[in-house]
């Protein structure tokens, strides 16, 4: 069973993403200890690769890998090959440094900003939010929140309706959110401030899990046995793909516009697939990184990254679909915000995380 934490915790540490905190034996986001110190081994030309393997003379550490040249997607700076959309030290040019506590999101030196105390009750955020929206409307279970963006506060404009299950995070397209649980199609119209729902004839029966859509009026969501579901709005037509069997509760589900994929994961699981709706293909990719698993937190920025984060939730993560690597690069959480919660990325470039009562909020791309 899980913990839902109503109160931001008292103490907030402050952390540096490329340092090591005092007499601890970890190195925080990609970087390893190799003799007492946190160094990168994708660029350091004395621990290349692996701790103590040095590169000859004239050489470069580029991608982990000792070479006359940069590989692909890395710059010089100086003696080194640098990511420039990653590197806190080279972000964005060589020798732009970022601030502690702050990293380099496609190269620019950005942090977490914490916005108004919420969402109060909800915990379910759509994967995605379209442009212009504002607020933005959080709904799970029997109730609705909404953060307003421009007023930063919340507000809850309704209750006692039905949306399934409390963690069948929402799909939004146009005016309303839809989530698909147990069999149902359920809807919640922002203009009326309503709910409703549909039994859908031989649908595979799902519980807990996220809705996702590719903007051209295809739902998508995974049914506890593995199945993957696809429902167009427009038709209300139903097709069922076999999926993967080891995804089962609290399934989630993204969609990235850049490869026309939808992207699968499970609240506590490590297991990762992609699944390509035209040909029916469903791909393992790379597990999350952490023995935790990934947390109730699952979207996308439709420009071919996912983010989620630990069970735990005390750092995020992103799967980057060009390169089909995890990344833990990203600022680590202030505090832990505890498993139950969510994420959402806005067309404006924001990506928002929610949980333990508190959300947080930061850039990670200019639209």
């Amino acid at each position: 069973m899980k913990t839902i934490l109503r109160a931001i915790p008292a103490a907030v540490l402050l952390l540096g993403l490329w340092a090591c905190g005092g007499t601890s034996d970890k190195c925080l986001g990609s970087s390893t200890k190799c003799d007492g110190t946190c160094v990168s081994l994708k660029d350091d030309v004395m621990n290349c690769g692996t701790c103590g393997n040095a590169c000859a003379d004239g050489q470069t550490c580029s991608a982990g890998t000792c070479a006359a040249t940069c590989a692909t997607g890395y710059d010089v700076c100086g003696d080194i090959c640098a990511d420039l959309a990653r590197d806190a030290v080279h972000c964005g040019s060589c020798d732009n440094a970022c601030a502690v506590g702050y990293a380099c999101v496609f190269g620019n030196c950005n942090a977490w900003e914490s916005i108004s105390q919420g969402p109060p009750s909800a915990m379910g955020w759509p994967d995605f939010v379209p442009s212009g929206a504002d607020p933005i409307y959080v709904v799970s279970g029997w109730e609705v929140d909404a953060y307003s963006i421009s007023g930063d506060s919340w507000s809850a404009p309704s209750s006692g309706g039905t949306f399934g299950s409390d963690y069948a995070y929402p799909a939004w397209v146009g005016d309303n959110l839809y989530s698909i649980d147990g069999g149902n199609l359920y809807a919640y119209s922002i203009s009326g401030n309503s709910f409703s729902f549909t039994a859908i004839t031989d649908m595979p029966t799902s519980t807990d899990s996220q809705a996702t859509s590719d903007g051209a009026g295809n739902l998508y969501s995974l049914a506890d046995d593995g199945t993957i579901i696809g429902y167009n709005l427009d038709t209300s037509t139903l097709t069922t793909w076999d999926g993967p069997t080891d995804l089962s509760g609290e399934e989630r589900a993204a969609w990235d516009q850049k490869t026309g994929l939808v992207y699968l994961g499970v609240y506590s699981g490590s297991s990762f697939y992609s699944f390509d709706p035209t040909s029916g293909t469903v791909t393992a990719l790379p597990s999350f990184p952490s023995d935790t698993g990934m947390s109730d937190a699952f979207c996308s920025d439709r420009q071919g990254h996912i983010y989620t984060a630990d069970a735990e939730t005390t750092f995020p993560a992103m799967f980057d679909t060009a390169t089909g690597t995890w990344s833990t690069d990203l600022p680590p959480f202030p505090y832990p915000l505890q498993d139950s919660g969510g994420c959402t990325v806005t067309a404006d470039g924001y990506l928002y995380y929610s949980g333990a009562g508190a959300t947080l909020r930061m850039q990670v791309f200019t639209p």
